[in-house]
């Protein structure tokens, strides 16, 4: 489908200057179709092709433009695509969980591996880019004591705290298999209780295993039993804690609506039916709301619903939002998006319950993109949020790609934000997933969107963005200069292309940034791209990017590539580029002229990876998601080389050609095909051979070869980066510090001898090369191995070769474990012998000494010999014996002289 864009001169300014931009309006007329599509996304059982096809119908003959729920469908079929590919069914959500976990525990099992030298570290963006935003929030949560403790989850990002009401921002979810997050909760009466939904409710391009639950405080998450491992659901979209017993929770899902009594032991389904959002009557928590394209009511805690359908639409809605009041119990709102173009379907209000519903208002569209609501359509399937003030029944908030504010229930609607400032309304960052009041206040609302976490003290008349310090950006590719550590681009789901230099950052397209390139003679020079392959180009050091040499016709390539279409720059000539889309296009000129060279047939959909062979570039790489294809003359011919590759259940990802070597090559795969993620081959793809080693059975997207290197290999993948030498015989975990994030491409930076990570939900991360060093040698002593039941022993580390950190299994005591390098005082209570193990780790990797039955603690009820009690004496004539009074605050002691048979009995601490 050819996309056709134009700007007027004030949408051309914002461009300029980092903002999402327009492109040509929707026909009002243009509804006669339904968005069956948005119902299939939610569909465990539905096929990914089906889902596009029914789309691609909507969508036929409509013009597009932001606002209209056409970007965040593409973003998440580019997810799911090469996941899926290529029968079109939709794995387990749990499954990159398991699998990691699976592979974790085969690498602890395996002696021989070498240990994981690698050292993360966070680059940002922190700070919110300037003109930008972090990334995006799908829930916020309170504490249920302190205000100013804040929770709130991104999407791909993990779970984020602030106790100081949004200044500072912390995450400990990083350890988490999968980081999408999309509902939270406390115990009210145990704060260290918490629960957390996985996954992301509102999109879908993140992992879900369930409900996770915490009694720490979040330090650790186990699995409840709402888990997706046994039960096929893809999403939850909320949670609520009954208000006075916190064991029952109920969960809105795609697969219906589940309640556990049990503090998430074991889930009942109660409703079948896909469900987006829960509430409860506020006081009252017998009677629930739940609704999707249906409104229920429950009067016995949720046990059972009924379908209400007085004054409530049933037919053409495409997704209701609930508003609750505890100003007054008996409201009760519902915010309708239609089914035809996701713009508003209208606001109702029950003013008894719930049992029965009028219309408050049908217009002006409160979920378009306009400052005034005139335009059709919206995005109501991925943003849709309503919040009543606690205090002021009729003062209703709405949020959709804007915000908007009535103060007479719903009758009458004005816009208090715009999605760039438009027209005199304060910025807020579009598409807004959450608006919650502040407890205890009636003017105080924070949003959470595509762009961060926003705040209101006076109704909305002013925002401000509290996003800085929070790391969640989405990133799609990286850009690296070869001449300036300091400087590097990247391109982000909804958060355009961001330059960082020297620790500033800024957004310098918007709209969806992807591929980036800085080239390597002239860090002036930076190419960016939007959706589709629409690359852009700077030559003032990304100051502005004013040339659309891509995708513009007349001069460019007049089509659309793939969602991240790939262009690349020739190694020794940085004027010449190529970029794949259908076929592949050539510039020698920087981008003013393209030519197709060659030509490429077979395979599916576009061009999805190109490498050029860096010690001969007459030799080029291209691969389609199931085709691999091989060019020794500068692309004037093309190859296949497909045959070897398991293109029949898994697509290509990524290439990387060796640069000194142009016929050795390696590819990598997405999907779920064990064994199947990265092939190699010695002679340009003439054959193959599977190097995928033990790597875990989840997507690789990207690998980088260094340069220089014994075949250093890196590979990001689903979770995390693994490396590979010629002196290895499999893979490794290269992932100290770094989470356990989606890993979308890797660059290195030869100056700095540094690897960089591009990840979907945390940001860019960078970390030394590998480097074989010397591990160290774990050793440990105790200061007594024999004890009393209740005294205390301290170990001392004896690791030679400087280890920088520790891990101790102390098996019995009290701590059971620590991370100090000499351990002191660990009380040992309970009799029985007992192991005592320790990792110790540097930057080459790390060895563990474990002592079997090190430890004996006796019952010492009975007398027993002092080497039993960890007593030592002066003089060795005597024989010592301890005598422990149970329930004294003493011990008390009876020391026996041997040879006189003299006695005395002492207390001693």
């Amino acid at each position: 489908m050819k996309l056709n864009f134009y700007f007027t001169g004030a949408a051309l300014l914002l461009v300029q200057a980092g903002f999402i931009y327009g492109q040509n309006p929707l026909p009002v007329s243009q509804k006669q179709a339904t968005r069956e599509w948005v119902t299939l996304m939610e569909d465990p059982n539905a096929n990914f092709y089906d889902i596009k096809q029914k789309f691609e119908e909507y969508w036929q003959g409509k013009t597009i433009r932001p606002g209209k729920g056409w970007k965040p469908f593409k973003r998440w079929e580019n997810f799911w695509e090469s996941r899926v590919f290529p029968s079109g069914t939709f794995p387990k959500p749990s499954i990159a969980y398991e699998e990691f976990t699976q592979y974790k525990n085969l690498q602890a099992s395996l002696k021989s591996m070498l240990p994981d030298n690698s050292n993360w570290t966070a680059l940002g963006p922190s700070v919110v880019p300037t003109n930008g935003g972090a990334g995006r929030i799908n829930c916020i949560r309170f504490h249920p004591t302190n205000t100013n403790i804040i929770f709130i989850g991104a999407a791909s990002g993990g779970l984020w705290k602030t106790t100081d009401g949004g200044s500072t921002w912390s995450s400990n979810t990083d350890g988490l298999q999968v980081l999408g997050v999309t509902d939270f909760l406390i115990d009210p009466t145990n704060t260290n209780i918490m629960y957390l939904a996985t996954g992301d409710g509102d999109a879908g391009d993140t992992y879900s295993v369930g409900v996770l639950k915490s009694t720490d405080g979040g330090a650790t998450w186990n699995a409840t039993g709402l888990s997706w491992t046994v039960n096929q659901g893809r999403r939850i979209s909320k949670m609520i804690m009954h208000p006075s017993n916190s064991s029952i929770i109920l969960a809105a899902t795609s697969n219906g609506v589940y309640k556990t009594i049990n503090g998430g032991t074991s889930w009942t389904q109660e409703l079948v039916a896909n469900i987006k959002d829960i509430e409860f009557k506020p006081g009252d928590p017998t009677v629930v709301y739940a609704a999707r394209i249906a409104f229920y009511k429950s009067t016995d805690t949720g046990d059972n619903f009924s379908q209400i359908t007085s004054g409530v639409p049933t037919s053409n809605v495409g997704r209701f939002a609930i508003g609750v009041t505890a100003n007054d119990a008996t409201y009760v709102y519902l915010l309708a998006s239609n089914d035809t173009d996701d713009g508003l379907l209208g606001v109702y209000r029950s003013t008894d319950s719930g049992n029965n519903f009028s219309t408050r208002a049908t217009t002006p569209n409160l979920l378009g993109w306009d400052y005034d609501g005139s335009d059709a359509g919206g995005q109501g399937w991925y943003d849709l949020s309503i919040a009543v003030n606690p205090f002021n029944k009729d003062d209703v908030y709405v949020g959709g790609v804007n915000h908007w504010r009535s103060t007479n229930g719903g009758t009458s609607w004005t816009s208090i934000s715009h999605w760039y400032g438009c027209c005199g309304k304060p910025y807020v960052h579009a598409d807004v997933h959450a608006l919650e009041f502040l407890p205890g206040s009636s003017t105080t609302i924070f949003s959470g969107n595509d762009g961060g976490f926003f705040k209101t003290t006076n109704n909305g008349t002013s925002w401000s963005d509290l996003s800085a310090g929070l790391s969640v950006t989405q990133i799609y590719r990286l850009g690296l200069s070869a001449t300036n550590a300091n400087l590097a681009l990247n391109g982000n789901q909804d958060n355009g292309t961001n330059r960082v230099s020297s620790g500033t950052w800024t957004r310098v397209i918007g709209g969806d940034g992807m591929e980036c390139i800085i080239d390597y003679n002239n860090a002036n020079t930076m190419y960016g791209e939007l959706y589709y392959g629409e690359i852009r180009k700077s030559t003032n050091g990304g100051s502005s990017f004013s040339s659309t040499i891509v995708y513009s016709g007349g001069s460019g390539v007049d089509e659309d590539g793939d969602w991240v279409t790939p262009y690349i720059m020739h190694p020794t000539n940085s004027s010449t580029l190529l970029v794949g889309k259908s076929q592949v296009y050539k510039t020698t000129d920087g981008g003013t002229n393209w030519s197709q060279i060659g030509t490429i047939s077979g395979g599916t959909g576009n061009i999805i990876a190109l490498a050029y062979a860096p010690s001969d570039p007459v030799n080029i790489y291209a691969a389609k998601r199931d085709k691999l294809y091989y060019s020794s003359n500068s692309g004037s011919t093309w190859n296949d080389r497909t045959s070897g590759l398991p293109v029949a259940s898994a697509s290509i990802t990524y290439i990387a050609v060796d640069p000194a070597n142009t016929q050795r090559v390696w590819v990598t795969f997405s999907g779920y095909s064990s064994g199947n993620k990265v092939y190699y081959s010695s002679n340009a793809g003439t054959s193959w051979s599977n190097f995928s080693g033990t790597l875990p059975n989840i997507p690789a997207n990207t690998i980088v070869y260094e340069q220089g290197s014994s075949d250093g290999l890196y590979i990001g993948m689903d979770v995390g980066v693994y490396y590979r030498n010629s002196s290895m015989g499999d893979w490794q975990t290269f992932m100290n510090n770094l989470p356990n994030v989606i890993v979308n491409e890797l660059e290195i930076h030869y100056g700095s001898s540094k690897i960089r990570a591009a990840t979907y939900g945390r940001g860019l991360w960078e970390s030394p090369l590998y480097s074989a060093g010397t591990p160290p040698v774990a050793q440990f002593s105790a200061s007594k191995t024999a004890v009393c039941g209740g005294l205390t022993i301290n170990f001392t580390d004896l690791s030679t070769n400087s280890p920088t950190s520790w891990s101790w299994t102390i098996n019995g005591g009290t701590p059971s474990s620590s991370t100090a390098q000499n351990p002191s005082g660990v009380v040992f209570n309970t009799p029985g012998t007992y192991t005592i193990s320790l990792i110790a780790t540097n930057a080459a990797g790390n060895d563990t000494e474990t002592k079997t039955n090190y430890i004996t603690v006796n019952n010492c009820s009975t007398k027993v010999r002092t080497a039993d009690c960890g007593i030592t004496l002066s003089d060795l004539n005597q024989a010592i014996y301890c005598d422990p009074v149970s329930g004294a605050t003493n011990w008390e002691w009876e020391w026996v002289h041997a040879a006189s048979g003299f006695s005395k009995t002492v207390l001693r601490n």
